[in-house]
């Protein structure tokens, strides 16, 4: 996900004086928290070969790690969650993992207009690796995209890292303040501090030049 993916939309709410709600999701070790169940059937929902899907189950019933002690072996833990760090495998399992998000959040029936030029489409996320980025038109449609995500996210076992979550509210091309969005559990995910990648989509609303 680029920074000229993220700060598309927010140009276009500036430029079309228009309403636009987003959140940014971040995981907590999301690779180490994806079960080895969910990404099998996972494989299965995107029609991968038989053959493929036995394959990963072989390997994965194989993954071990060893405790040792002083140079001395304690034994063999098997791992019945989480992919590698590192592992050329494991972009490709977690990305296949999490398409049934993407395919769910395509069927909510929220999003921001882009309206530009030849294009009128409706955008409601967009998804790089572990890194989510949702777009409604107001609080409750952005509200409903990160409790379908969080849902999702509950089922296959992993959670938010609430600290690095983060969400803005723009009314007609300007930002507003926004109390954040309330999870069942209490946290909040709150509204976007003027740190990092995110100063940079506040300073793309505020100051980013009219185009012509």
């Amino acid at each position: 996900m680029t920074m000229k993916d993220e700060t598309k939309a927010a140009e276009n709410c500036r430029r079309r004086h228009t309403n636009l709600n987003m959140a940014w999701i971040d995981y907590k070790k999301a690779y180490d928290m994806v079960s080895h169940s969910w990404i099998l059937e996972s494989v299965t929902l995107a029609g991968i070969a038989e053959n493929i899907k036995r394959l990963l189950k072989n390997c994965m019933d194989n993954w071990k790690t060893e405790l040792n002690a002083y140079e001395t072996m304690l034994g063999e833990v098997n791992i019945r969650q989480g992919i590698f760090q590192g592992d050329s495998l494991s972009p490709l399992l977690f990305v296949i993992a999490i398409i049934p998000l993407t395919r769910t959040l395509r069927q909510c029936d929220v999003g921001y207009q882009l309206g530009d030029g030849h294009s009128n489409c409706k955008i409601n996320h967009l998804l790089f690796m572990d890194d989510l980025k949702l777009y409604g038109r107001n609080d409750r449609e952005t509200e409903s995209l990160v409790h379908t995500v969080r849902i999702f996210s509950e089922d296959i076992a992993i959670q938010f890292r609430i600290e690095k979550c983060a969400t803005i509210k723009l009314q007609r091309g300007k930002v507003k303040h926004t109390e954040g969005i309330v999870l069942p559990n209490a946290q909040v995910i709150r509204e976007v501090k003027e740190d990092g990648y995110t100063l940079q989509v506040s300073r793309c609303v505020r100051n980013r030049p009219d185009q012509t």
